[in-house]
């Protein structure tokens, strides 16, 4: 989520350490890149928590490392204000976010930030502001090697040359249009040109506007609406951003990407003028390798649908119409269906209760939530606060609930159930992304080669009972 720096859904990150790459020196305007003289390939470990579905890695500035956020949808790489740079001018630069909206921040320059053994010397083009994370890595540096991002061992490998990555067929191209790289891919016959942003958490979301969808489609997309989910943790820490609602539509179909086809997947419409596709796109397989010399993707072992394809198929897909938003203070509907909204729900109605149990008036135990991953025991410790137990029951366990809403001076009390419009649920999920506030009693976890691990488990340890299969 950015434009020149645009903004993303949710920011979780990762590191890079480790490996070495080729001798030899790129250099573009006042700065340069280099690498060791002896090896040709750099290995840099995430470092990202299991929550985390987007790639960080680490670089050092004056010997303290930062996390930075791989991400080839932003043209520039952005950091925050406590990383140590020198100011190039004193007037502010803007960038802007998804929202297109102007965000201010200084052109600064890094002496050294170095990326495993690779340093980038000198460079003046960095964007700098106070951010919550420590920044994102991007084109500017990435765009000139060759990046295999290995999802399952948690690395990242970078060379100058594809032929240092054994590589099967040609590949995807890629092609280059303003700040973004863009893939093509089929939708119902129709061709779309999707941006590459590995910024981006999310699968595909496509502007509504781009091509005549009601001449396409066979079956009616389901509409959402309500507070905006585009700017859920704002890592830009906006003064000027406030709550806004937006509309969205899902509708589930098969892709086609040059000669592979991806099945019932959940395409995201919105009335948004950007046509992306992020990392849960990237999470159906084991591996991915960017190509920037020669503008080609290639693609690892296909995997199988990652849990946030679950999450969606049941909060937006097999859903009771209404979606909470989650607070440490009270309860709100987030965003409603058309079909709530005819039952005299609005967003930002305030949840009284839930199945009979009061949300409001609660101290703060009642609302925190203690699930974490244990790194020393690399145990999975499931204990959520008793509002995310009733928050999970309602969007993913329960089939039937009641709730009470306050409106005014008055409330409402309504049954809610769920419809089931979208039963294609794979039998397993394979991920290296856990939602640590998720009722999963059974993970199975599965050792890596290289130490880390991967998760797996039964669709039907988190489906409600209507699509349970029989």
């Amino acid at each position: 989520m950015k434009s020149a720096f645009r903004f993303k859904i949710i920011l979780l990150l990762i590191v890079l350490s480790g490996g070495i790459l080729t001798s030899s020196c790129i250099e573009e305007r006042n700065h340069k890149i280099t690498f060791s003289s002896t090896i040709y390939i750099d290995t840099l470990p995430f470092v990202s928590e299991p929550t985390s579905n987007l790639i960080s890695l680490e670089a050092i500035v004056q010997r303290e490392p930062y996390k930075l956020t791989f991400d080839t949808g932003a043209p520039t790489t952005l950091i925050n204000s406590n990383i140590p740079s020198k100011k190039i001018l004193e007037d502010t630069v803007h960038f802007h976010n998804i929202l297109f909206q102007p965000l201010p921040s200084f052109q600064v320059m890094v002496d050294t930030l170095q990326l495993g053994r690779m340093k980038v010397i000198n460079m003046d083009s960095y964007l700098q502001r106070e951010l919550n994370f420590d920044g994102i890595l991007g084109q500017d540096i990435i765009d000139k090697f060759v990046w295999k991002i290995d999802l399952i061992h948690r690395k990242a490998y970078v060379a100058e040359d594809i032929s240092r990555f054994p590589v099967k067929g040609n590949g995807l191209p890629f092609t280059r249009k303003g700040e973004h790289i863009f893939i093509t891919c089929e939708f119902e016959g129709v061709s779309l040109d999707l941006i590459v942003d590995t910024g981006y958490g999310g699968f595909i979301s496509i502007d509504k506007k781009s091509v005549d969808w009601e001449s396409i489609m066979d079956k009616e997309p389901i509409f959402w609406e309500g507070v905006s989910t585009r700017q859920v943790g704002n890592p830009f820490a906006s003064s000027a951003y406030s709550s806004h609602v937006d509309s969205t539509y899902y509708y589930t179909g098969n892709l086609k990407f040059g000669n592979f086809e991806l099945q019932d997947e959940i395409i995201e419409l919105r009335n948004f003028p950007l046509n992306i596709i992020g990392m849960d796109f990237f999470r159906r397989f084991d591996h991915f390798i960017l190509d920037y010399p020669n503008q080609r993707i290639y693609f690892g072992e296909e995997q199988k649908k990652s849990l946030n394809f679950l999450i969606y198929s049941l909060m937006r897909l097999n859903s009771k119409g209404v979606t909470f938003i989650p607070s440490r203070s009270k309860a709100q509907i987030g965003r409603i269906t058309m079909w709530a909204k005819n039952e005299g729900i609005n967003y930002l109605d305030t949840v009284l209760s839930i199945d009979g149990i009061s949300v409001i008036d609660r101290d703060s135990s009642f609302y925190q939530d203690k699930s974490k991953f244990n790194t020393e025991t690399n145990v999975y410790e499931y204990n959520p606060s008793k509002f995310m137990r009733l928050w999970n029951d309602f969007h993913f366990v329960s089939d039937t609930s009641v709730i009470e809403l306050k409106r005014g001076d008055s409330s409402q009390t309504l049954t809610l159930s769920r419809r089931f419009l979208f039963r294609e649920m794979p039998d397993s999920i394979l991920d290296y992304y856990v939602e640590l506030s998720l009722p999963l009693p059974n993970i199975d976890r599965i050792k890596t080669e290289s130490d880390t691990y991967y998760f797996k488990f039964n669709t039907d340890e988190l489906l409600p009972p209507g699509l349970r299969r029989k």
